[in-house]
This record gives structure tokens, C-alpha cells and sequence, in this order.
């Protein structure tokens, strides 16, 4: 801990290390610049103020002429009544004062231009400079601007992209820290929470991951309690369904015995309620198997190709065949999204079922299999009754029936074994009725199957 640094020294660190590069570079450029003044490269900003006193020596001497002068003064000449001038007109106003006063400047407080009279019975020089340095080449001073500003220019280019690359440096540092923290949070989203643990520099970034880890431990331990639950449940369940089986079977052999003897009317149909109620218990206990194996995270998925949709329309076939139902297929969508086949499966016969109990015979059931960019949708419509307002907020739950007479098939069993399933390929369960006119003539079950791992509402 004691080797790691805090963001807050790190943004002290980073702005002394800016404030020792802007002092640098502004020493080491005002070095360059008083060293090409020494090398004769440059005039300093006050050369053309210290040339005037020579000048006016060889102006009132009448030694002066237009050639002579240096090419860092503008002028305006007057001799003989005729005048010639290099100073822009712009300037003209400043020019009269200086005639006036003897000298006039502008107010500018960089590159102040100045401006000098000097009289010599009828001739008459107005000097015009700037309070800047120039370059000793007549060339360079025409094509390049004042050398201030170039060094001026010089210095925000350099300063600035040296503080681009501190600033690089030290973004690419934490980014490289906070990469660890990022590639935990994957683990942890992945489930696996036995990786390897990350250490950073950065004292913050640390706790973070600290934090991470803790949380990590309470996941594992959570989730420990929870798969064990689940085992327990699942072994519960398997074991109950396993004994179950031997009085189930010794009541059907009875009742198969039975039904071999002379018996009443009466007593026929009361065997035969037997035997439906038999009939149903085993339902139930296949479905109690499929609910303990539908958290295997180990279940083969394939893809939905053409046989598996063959298969399923099989089934559909074979269903509404018994029961003198009409099946007409809408669309036969394929699909690359994998899903596992037999649960699947089973949840489509246990829609088709409720379908088929809860409609007349040679009605038309529907079935269709549609595929879109982000969902595959697995859409079951009948003609029968429809679902009650009760049933379609509960018919998903276990043990919800519309009433309460026993030989009643029970929404809740299977569509409750339809939702678990179709939670499990990360999907929803949708339950409607279908209206014509404002009545219903339907009821329509939609299992929606999102190929996205996205959150479900």
C-alpha cells in the first residue's frame, strides 16, 4: 500500500511537471532569441530608436537620401514641395501630430509604431517603427512576420503539444489501471469468479478492485448456497417422481385387471375416471421431471432448422388430429439461434394441450414460427373460450385453474413449466386474448425468445 500513489498526487505531480515544461521552454526560447540578436540574426525591439540620432545627423547634414534609409523605418520626405512617402495613409492623422509635437505613437500596447519629425529649412522627414525586433535581412523582414511573433508562435506550438503528450501519458497510465477493473467486472459477468486477482498502483483504482473482490466472495458464497438449493430441489424432486412411480404403476395394473371383468355401467365409468386420473398423475410427474432438469446448464442446444421445425409441426399434427382439430401452419421461419430442442418441445405441447382443452372440436388451432433480427417468436392462437382477466394475470403461475372441479385441466402446471422454460432461453411468455368486433374468439400464447443477452421486462 505504502508504494502506491493517490489520483490526487498524481494531478499535483502532473501540473508541477506542466508548470517545470512551460518555464523551460519559455527560458530556453528567450536564450534562442537574445542569442540571434548576439549572432547579428535579429535587431532588438529598440534598434530603430537608437539609429535615430544618426539619422537626424545626416538629414539636417542634407546628407541624407531616400536609399539611405533602413528598410525597418517607414517614411514620408518632403523637399523642394514635392513629397514621396511609405507610411499608409491610414496613419495620416498621427503623421500631422508628429509634424505638430516633433513625435506621435499609437496606443496599441504591442508593436506601439512610433512616429518622429524633423525639419531642415524646406525639407521636412517623418520616421515611422514599431517597438518590435526585426531581422537583419531586408528578405526575411518582407516575406516572414516579426520575429516576436514567431517565437510567440513557436511557444504555444510547443507548449501545447508537450502538454498534449503529458497529458497522453498520464490518460494512458490510468487507462491501463482502470482496464483492470474492467476486466473483473467481464469475470464477474461471466460468472467466473475464480480469477485471477488484479493489484494496481493507483490507490483509488485499488479499492475499487478491493471492492470487486469483496463482492466477489459474497457473490460465490450466495450463489454456493443457491446452487446447492437448487441441487437439493432438483434431487427432491427426482427422488419423489422415482418412488411415485411404483404405486402409480400398481394402481394402472389394478385398473387394467379390472377392466378385463364384467362390470356395470356405473362402475365402467367410474373406472374410467380412475384411469384419466391416472393418466393425468403421470402427466403431472413427467412434467415434475422435466421442472427438475430445466436449470441444467450442460442441456444440448442446436439450432432451429427445418427438422426441428418439422418435428414440432408433428406434434401440432398429431395433437389436433386427436381431438378432430384443424391445424393451419403461418410461417415456418428458420433460424442460426440455438435453443434446446427438447424442453422446447415440451413447452409446445403443453400450449398446444391447453389450447386443445379449451377449445370445441373442429375448431382451427394456428401455429407460427417467426424469426426476426433480435427474437424468434413461437405464436399458438385457438378458438376457444379465451382467457379470463384472472388467467391472464396468473395462468403462468403453478396450480392456477379457472375452477375448481377436478377433472378441470390446470392452466397453471403447464403454461407455469412453459414460462420456466422460456425464461430459461431468455425469453418472456406472452398471454392474450383474441377479439373480433370487441368479443373474444381466442386465445393467443406467444413465446418470445430474445437472442440478445439483454434484461427482460
Amino acid at each position: 500500500m505504502a508504494n502506491r500513489t493517490s489520483l490526487r498526487k498524481i494531478i499535483i505531480k502532473l501540473t508541477l511537471i506542466e508548470l517545470f515544461y512551460t518555464i523551460f521552454i519559455l527560458f530556453t526560447l528567450i536564450a534562442s532569441f537574445n542569442l540571434s540578436i548576439n549572432l547579428g540574426l535579429i535587431y532588438p525591439a529598440n534598434h530603430a530608436e537608437r539609429q535615430l540620432p544618426a539619422l537626424k545627423e545626416q538629414f539636417v547634414n542634407e546628407k541624407l537620401r531616400k536609399k539611405d534609409i533602413p528598410s525597418y523605418y517607414e517614411y514620408q520626405l518632403t523637399e523642394n514641395g514635392s513629397t514621396s512617402q511609405t507610411i499608409p495613409p491610414k496613419f495620416a492623422p498621427l503623421i500631422s501630430k508628429a509634424k505638430e509635437n516633433g513625435y506621435s505613437q499609437t496606443d496599441s500596447f504591442i508593436a506601439t509604431r512610433v512616429f518622429v519629425d524633423y525639419k531642415k529649412e524646406n525639407r521636412e522627414l517623418v520616421l515611422s517603427y514599431r517597438l518590435m525586433a526585426t531581422f537583419v535581412s531586408e528578405k526575411l523582414d518582407r516575406i516572414l512576420p516579426p520575429p516576436e511573433i514567431i517565437y510567440f508562435v513557436f511557444f504555444l506550438l510547443l507548449w501545447l503539444s508537450g502538454f498534449l503528450l503529458i497529458i497522453q501519458h498520464y490518460v494512458s497510465r490510468l487507462r491501463l489501471e482502470l482496464a483492470k477493473v474492467s476486466k473483473i467486472n467481464e469475470e464477474i459477468k461471466r460468472m467466473n469468479l475464480d480469477y485471477t486477482k488484479e493489484k494496481s498502483q493507483v490507490r483509488e483504482v485499488q479499492e475499487m478492485l478491493d471492492s470487486l473482490d469483496n463482492m466477489n466472495k459474497h457473490l460465490k458464497q450466495a450463489l454456493k448456497k443457491q446452487w446447492a438449493a437448487q441441487q437439493h430441489q432438483k434431487e427432491l424432486v427426482q427422488s419423489v417422481t422415482h418412488d411415485i412411480r411404483t404405486p402409480i404403476t400398481l394402481v394402472k395394473g389394478n385398473l387394467e385387471l379390472l377392466e378385463e371383468n364384467q362390470m356395470s355401467t356405473s362402475q365402467n365409468e367410474q373406472l374410467a375416471d380412475l384411469t384419466n386420473g391416472v393418466k393425468r398423475l403421470e402427466q403431472y410427474v413427467e412434467q415434475l421431471k422435466v421442472i427438475s432438469g430445466i436449470m441444467e446448464e450442460n442441456s444440448t442446444r442446436k439450432s432451429i432448422d427445418s427438422s426441428v421445425l418439422r418435428e414440432w409441426i408433428n406434434l401440432a399434427t398429431g395433437l389436433t388430429k386427436n381431438h378432430n382439430m384443424d391445424l393451419q401452419i403461418l410461417r415456418q421461419d428458420t433460424s442460426t439461434f440455438a435453443v434446446d430442442k427438447k424442453q422446447l418441445t415440451n413447452a409446445l405441447q403443453n400450449v398446444i394441450v391447453n389450447s386443445i382443452e379449451h377449445s370445441l372440436p373442429y375448431s382451427q388451432l394456428t401455429l407460427s414460427f417467426e424469426d426476426d433480427s433480435d427474437k424468434y417468436r413461437i405464436i399458438v392462437q385457438d378458438q376457444g373460450s379465451g382467457f379470463s382477466s384472472q388467467a391472464l394475470k396468473q395462468a403462468a403461475k403453478r396450480n392456477f385453474t379457472t375452477n375448481n372441479r377436478s377433472e378441470e385441466v390446470h392452466y397453471g402446471l403447464g403454461l407455469s413449466i412453459v414460462d420456466e422454460i422460456v425464461t430459461h432461453h431468455n425469453g418472456k411468455l406472452k398471454m392474450e386474448n383474441v377479439l373480433t368486433d370487441g368479443k373474444v374468439v381466442g386465445a393467443k400464447v406467444i413465446m418470445i425468445l430474445y437472442k440478445a443477452n439483454t434484461l427482460v421486462i
